[in-house]
């Protein structure tokens, strides 16, 4: 199917008009597996907004240690059956779940990011994470543009904001593409690559100048 198709199946499914697609590693309880991702703080808040009464619907991937808590916490919220469950994808069938969700949401414990997030962000979908502002901007000269969060609360607020404003997410999604095209287009990797490899001593190259 199509994005498009996939997207409709979906909200019909969830009983949704917004659509959330959470594809990182369910790790976030302490003392079992690496414990790095916070998913809970998430999943707490998608539960609260539901209990607001925002039709939120929800696509989660089948990976990392806590899968089971994570499905318990939704079923202890009543949350469950706003809630799919999918294997982890790959990168095609990924892309086009971006593009069939709303946001797409990652981790809210580290301050860094990853694959999703560059993936999704490529595609043009918004990016609900928590960064850390002051270590990313040792490397980046303009922050991601994402809806960055650290606590469920906040989540929350700032969700309800964009929920009701497709126009905000409409612009988010635009700088997201524009945010990839300035910092990680093939041709500025290319040549950042290329500048390493220059600044680099040549150790032990000897020339046949015969």
């Amino acid at each position: 199917l199509g994005w498009e198709q996939t997207r409709r199946n979906l909200l019909h499914e969830l009983d949704s008009d917004f659509l959330f697609f959470h594809p990182t590693r369910h790790d976030w309880v302490e003392g079992t597996g690496h414990a790095d991702k916070g998913n809970d703080v998430f999943l707490r808040a998608f539960c609260s907004l539901r209990d607001s009464g925002a039709r939120v619907g929800l696509v989660c991937c089948s990976w990392g240690s806590n899968v089971e808590e994570s499905k318990a916490l939704l079923d202890d919220r009543g949350c469950e059956s706003y809630v799919r469950w999918v294997a982890p994808l790959a990168i095609i069938p990924f892309e086009r779940m971006c593009l069939g969700a709303d946001i797409v949401v990652d981790q809210f414990k580290l301050g860094a990011f990853g694959g999703v997030v560059f993936k999704a962000m490529a595609v043009g979908t918004p990016i609900l994470t928590y960064l850390d502002e002051s270590l990313l901007s040792r490397q980046y000269s303009e922050q991601p543009p994402v809806v960055n969060c650290r606590t469920a609360e906040e989540i929350v607020e700032k969700m309800k904001t964009i929920i009701a404003s497709s126009e905000q997410l409409a612009d988010i999604a635009n700088d997201s593409r524009e945010w990839m095209i300035r910092f990680h287009s093939k041709q500025t990797t290319v040549n950042k690559q290329i500048d390493q490899f220059r600044l680099q001593p040549l150790i032990g190259l000897t020339l046949n100048t015969k």
